[in-house]
């Protein structure tokens, strides 16, 4: 059975429009900032929108997000930022999009899985300057990862997904992407990065391995392949069929749980309720936060997973 979302009253709820002007102002601001950390306050601003937020809270947001964003802007990733605003202004998003995000699902990790992020929470603002940016920081940003081997046999989920948690990689490194690039060295990648067999449907079975993982470990690494799973089922109408799909969706998880090395933790468990959860997201200043709570609200909708309000109540807790 599937969930209803969660409503927030309308009279509190930012309008669309208040997000669209907040989202298309900050051309100023670079896609990273301190040394390769991406910018979510595009995201985040979305996500609290989503949630419910009062338009008072999302400029308060703002305000307070956008001074720690310092650096200049990249010429590259500005050419390619205006590029893509004259192919949405000329052909709509909905043909940007779909010739863009096949040549772009290669790098679907670039960046940390950020500029897949950015891209869906842009379409969903309905700001076009924000989903020009966000194709530009993927395509600036775009890098395939190393193919593993082919395997001798495949495995069923069940296998691959026991075999992915027993590896012990040990990977140095302060940046996702730096350590997803190692364990793509790995012999556990090498393995296990081609090994699942053919899935129905691999972006639900991942995103279902994903959240059970957040949920005993809490890992930092794996709530971005919870919300990134969450972006690339919102982005699937433009990206290429499941088969084509699964290879760089296997390959590019493999990397990022080697490279979280998640392990279990002591997590209490919480009995709060989504209102509960939402409130608390929405009065978060942690962008990870509020992006994970509004992820799994959307894919609590969509699955009926309850590890998805699970999930959402350890982030807030």
């Amino acid at each position: 059975m599937i969930a209803t979302p969660v409503e927030v009253p309308v009279r509190t709820r930012a309008t669309a429009q208040q997000l669209r002007d907040l989202l298309d102002a900050p051309a100023c601001l670079p896609p990273e900032y301190g040394g390769g950390f991406s910018n979510h306050l595009p995201m985040a601003l979305d996500a609290l929108q989503k949630l419910g937020a009062s338009g008072e809270r999302l400029h308060a947001f703002y305000d307070g997000h956008a001074a720690r964003i310092e650096g200049d802007i990249d010429p590259a990733f500005a050419a390619l930022a205006a590029e893509f605003r004259r192919q949405l202004d000329r052909e709509g998003a909905d043909t940007v999009l779909r010739r863009t995000l096949p040549r772009l699902q290669p790098g679907v990790s670039a960046a940390a899985f950020h500029g897949l992020i950015r891209t869906a929470h842009a379409l969903r603002a309905g700001s076009r300057a924000e989903l020009a940016r966000s194709l530009a920081y993927w395509s600036w940003r775009h890098r395939v990862l190393d193919a593993p081997d082919r395997p001798e046999a495949l495995l069923d989920f069940d296998a691959w997904a026991a075999r992915l948690s027993a590896a012990d990689e040990h990977l140095a490194g302060r940046m996702i992407t730096s350590r997803m690039v190692l364990a793509t060295q790995t012999p556990s990648y090498l393995a296990l990065g081609a090994a699942l067999a053919p899935q129905v449907d691999p972006v639900g079975a991942l995103a279902g391995l994903a959240v059970e993982t957040y949920l005993h470990s809490r890992d930092f690494t794996v709530l971005h392949l919870v919300t990134g799973l969450h972006a690339v089922r919102q982005l699937q109408p433009w990206l290429p069929p499941a088969s084509e799909l699964q290879p760089v969706l296997v390959g590019a998880f493999t990397a990022a749980y080697l490279a979280a090395h998640p392990r279990p933790v002591d997590v209490r468990s919480s009995q709060r309720d989504w209102p509960e959860v939402i409130a608390a997201a929405i009065a978060s200043d942690n962008e990870h936060t509020i992006k994970l709570v509004h992820a799994c609200r959307e894919e609590f909708a969509h699955y009926g997973d309850p590890r998805y309000l699970a999930a959402a109540a350890l982030a807030t807790s």
